[in-house]
């Protein structure tokens, strides 16, 4: 395996505690991370800033994930995601699945290293 480039993330997600769990692991293994509170602020970040990956939660107030991804992709079609949610809707799921940019969707609760090791072979 090659060398491990630190990563700009971004993380859209409106629980507080996974936040600082995102933000706490993440940059422990060395990635810089900015967070979102909700996906009209993850449109908002992801479109100005250029991002190496975006974390991104399904159901949050405003937008939900599937609309800030899309948005975001119109925009930057290069942008790569990682869906995390705790409902497991299967129309959404394969919806999901159908955008060649969403590299990994994972269910609630998140498993970090999981999510440490895709954003890492991203």
């Amino acid at each position: 395996m090659g060398e491990e480039k630190n990563k700009r993330v971004l993380i859209v997600e409106d629980e507080a505690m996974l936040q600082e769990l995102y933000v706490e692991t993440l940059q422990r293994s060395g990635h810089t991370v900015e967070v979102a509170e909700n996906g009209r602020l993850g449109f908002r970040k992801g479109v100005t800033f250029d991002y190496d990956v975006i974390v991104c939660d399904l159901h949050m107030p405003e937008w939900n994930g599937v609309d800030a991804i899309k948005s975001i992709l119109l925009v930057k079609p290069q942008c790569k995601f990682i869906v995390v949610s705790a409902y497991a809707d299967r129309k959404i799921a394969d919806e999901l699945r159908q955008i060649n940019n969403v590299i990994n969707l994972f269910a609630k609760p998140v498993d970090m290293q999981a999510v440490t090791t895709s954003i890492a072979s991203a």
